[in-house]
């Protein structure tokens, strides 16, 4: 849930889930936009209430530019907790194959992998490298 200061500022601080910034990134966007519409109809007619808007939407924008790097930060993290979770999990695996099956037929299989991995980078990349 977004919190609010006493001048109905979003305090970041309290932004702690992915959920919750991307929830404040919706906030200051439609912020953002209805603040431009309004400056659209009024700025002429209402100097002074423009000026204030104007500071609102910079505010507004400096935090959305911070909502933005922290959801760069969450990202990457994710990413790498998800990489570390399978290379964990392949470690497993290969161990519980290894107790299963010989070295030799192991070896096997390995190779195989290496083979088929070789030819899918060859055909993605269209690039044609020996790895051996």
């Amino acid at each position: 849930m977004l919190k609010f200061d006493k001048d109905n500022r979003l305090i970041l601080d309290e932004l702690k889930t992915l959920e919750d910034y991307l929830r404040a990134l919706a906030y200051c966007n439609s912020s953002i936009m209805r603040i431009d519409a309004e400056l659209d109809r009024k700025e002429d007619r209402y100097p002074e209430w423009a000026t204030r808007a104007k500071t609102a939407r910079k505010y507004l924008n400096w935090q959305r530019r911070y909502i933005c790097d922290q959801l760069a930060i969450l990202k990457r993290q994710r990413k790498e907790v998800d990489y570390s979770r399978r290379i964990l999990r392949n470690e497993i695996l290969v161990a519980e194959l290894k107790k299963l099956i010989t070295h030799e037929e192991f070896m096997q299989l390995v190779n195989k992998a290496e083979t088929e991995a070789s030819a899918q980078l060859v055909s993605v990349l269209e690039v044609d490298h020996d790895y051996d």
